[in-house]
């Protein structure tokens, strides 16, 4: 049976309450509202609402959890698709109400920030979401995934991060003239104890002080905040310009933080592939299988190697990182768009929670 065949012999009716600080077209969920609702209009669910919780709760404080129960009492969903609750306040009342309808959902909970057990540990709302879920989607499988089981969630799933094709990877004939050799962003991530950083902090830090060593100011353009001292930093660029950004450069390049955690990468490797763009970053356990035959992602296993790797695929020349570059936008566009990436996920659901639809 095909993933399309599944999800039609399902005929979920899914509420999704994603994470959106307003309401409005520029605040909202593009990828996975886009995903569901197609997903609806094509005859793969029986149905489809969101209801932007975090919004309403920036609006009118607690008052959302009554107007989602009420929204979840009128549509009677098999499935609510509930999306990084972070700190906002959510009562057990509230998650035994929303089990307790006669529609029965199940809860899909994706999360999509790094948590660990010693920094950046999961709030409570968080943390009682991972219970309540029926499945819960993280972004690594290593301590991630052990932080959303031991804090009681009974099924958890390690899940690529997808790009927004509607707001990153527009099309772009590529140039053949770059202002920037290579162009990195991501912030320099601390904890709350003074002078200590995230986990892979360190390397991340050392990997941006020799590429920029090796390329100097004028070909390594490095942005995001915390970078004080290294003469590459360039502060902040806007999130949605993005893909504009690594488009200036012949190769973007990262180090992550929670760099030794299986399967771990933020939206940006997506967003790089999406751009048409050579992407070199950390070689996490797990990613030749997250990201089988990968077109344009060059791996390291270290700073170091990282470095002779960029030094390598530069002097291949224009052309090479061209057709790198389109082939890995191509298997972007193909398996790490959020439409297609969401209905794997809603198909997970089917198979692990309503397995009785599939008979």
């Amino acid at each position: 049976m095909t993933l399309d065949q599944r999800l039609r012999r399902a005929q979920l009716r899914i509420l999704h309450l994603p994470n959106e600080a307003k309401e409005g077209p520029t605040h909202e969920q593009v990828g996975p509202r886009r995903a569901m609702s197609s997903m609806a209009q094509e005859g793969q669910a029986a149905a489809y609402t969101a209801y932007s919780y975090l919004a309403r709760y920036n609006a009118v404080g607690d008052v959302w959890q009554q107007e989602m129960l009420e929204v979840a009492r009128t549509f009677q969903p098999d499935l609510v698709v509930w999306q990084h609750v972070g700190e906002v306040p959510v009562a057990p009342s509230t998650l035994s109400a929303l089990s307790a309808l006669p529609s029965a959902p199940r809860l899909l909970y994706h999360e999509g920030d790094p948590f660990g057990r010693l920094f950046k540990r999961p709030p409570a709302p968080t943390r009682q979401l991972f219970a309540a879920s029926d499945l819960t989607l993280v972004v690594g499988a290593g301590r991630f995934a052990t932080v959303a089981r031991r804090a009681g969630a009974p099924r958890v799933a390690a899940v690529v991060q997808p790009y927004d094709a509607e707001r990153f990877g527009a099309g772009w004939e590529p140039t053949a003239e770059r202002a920037l050799d290579a162009v990195m962003i991501g912030n320099l991530g601390g904890t709350r104890i003074p002078g200590v950083m995230l986990p892979g902090g360190r390397n991340r830090r050392r990997f941006a002080e020799q590429v920029c060593a090796a390329l100097g100011p004028d070909r390594f353009a490095l942005y995001g905040s915390g970078w004080d001292g290294i003469t590459c930093a360039r502060g902040r660029t806007p999130f949605m310009e993005q893909t504009t950004t690594i488009r200036s450069a012949w190769i973007s390049v990262n180090w992550d933080h929670f760099d030794t955690e299986p399967r771990y990468a933020s939206d940006r490797l997506a967003i790089s592939l999406a751009a048409g763009v050579p992407h070199l970053t950390t070689n996490h356990p797990g990613y030749a299988e997250q990201y089988p035959g990968c077109p344009g992602l060059l791996l390291a296993d270290s700073p170091e190697e990282g470095v002779e790797m960029l030094r390598w695929a530069l002097d291949q020349g224009p052309e090479t990182l061209m057709r790198w570059g389109a082939a890995a936008r191509e298997y972007a566009v193909e398996r790490l768009e959020a439409g297609t990436v969401w209905r794997q996920w809603i198909d997970l659901a089917v198979r692990e929670l309503f397995p009785e639809r599939l008979r």
